[in-house]
């Protein structure tokens, strides 16, 4: 048997949920999912905040923080999730109010630290302000695909 035969017939043997990853098919599902958990957490409907701790996986697997050299600096995993979480960030909180990727790190940071706390969180407010982050995000990560494409 040649080896591309034999690479055809191997199974894949995937992990059974790997990191999700900026072109990662799932994420935009996984972010509406977050949305759809906190919409409902917020109007207080039992939600068990699986995918809203998926996408906050992801927003802190995107950021390694690197204290060495007087402060905490953002190194991403690449320009792509800058872009995105940077404009996510913008029409979420306002422009002007990121405008350096050390701005887009502490936005994010906050952020994930609310998403984590989210099922704990007694609803209201809060959870609405993360679903429509969630929503803001989804939409410029659809946007940032499309313009990909062209």
């Amino acid at each position: 048997m040649s080896y591309f035969k034999h690479r055809m017939n191997t199974p894949k043997r995937l992990p059974a949920r790997p990191n999700l990853r900026m072109a990662d098919p799932r994420l935009p599902m996984t972010v509406s999912r977050a949305a759809i958990e906190l919409d409902d957490a917020s109007r207080g409907v039992s939600a068990n905040f699986e995918s809203t701790q998926r996408f906050a996986k992801f927003l802190s697997d995107s950021l390694k923080q690197n204290l060495g050299g007087g402060g905490a600096h953002a190194a991403f995993l690449d320009a792509n999730t800058v872009d995105v979480i940077g404009q996510a960030l913008n029409e979420f909180e306002g422009t002007d109010t990121v405008r350096t990727v050390e701005d887009v790190f502490n936005h994010t940071c906050k952020l994930i630290a609310e998403m984590e706390g989210a099922s704990t969180a007694p609803g209201g407010s809060d959870l609405e302000r993360l679903r429509r982050f969630c929503v803001v995000f989804g939409n410029n990560l659809l946007t940032h695909r499309a313009s990909l494409k062209h």
